[in-house]
């Protein structure tokens, strides 16, 4: 996905889970723009990895990073930086 599609994919993914406490398909959905399973780390329905914006954003050239104020095997930020299929 390009970047300007992906951004665009970002303002709307806030409406795709609505059950509060699935973090990792949440933060899927902040990342990829996409919706998917509970437990799912950056990765599809059918269990293809989805690209994030920080992927997205190299491809196009930029220099990307992740600074987060919790553990970075949390699941929101996982979901910027790694693809698994379920979430242990």
């Amino acid at each position: 996905m390009q970047l300007n599609h992906l951004c665009a994919a970002l303002g709307a993914a806030a409406a795709l889970v609505v059950a509060p406490g699935f973090a990792a398909a949440g933060a899927t959905a902040f990342s990829c723009g996409l919706k998917t399973y509970n437990g799912a780390i950056s990765i599809l329905p059918d269990h293809s990895p989805c690209g994030t914006v920080l992927e997205a954003a190299k491809k196009a050239g930029y220099m990307t990073g992740l600074v987060v104020t919790t553990r970075i095997t949390d699941a929101t930020p996982a979901c910027f930086a790694a693809h698994v299929n379920t979430r242990g």
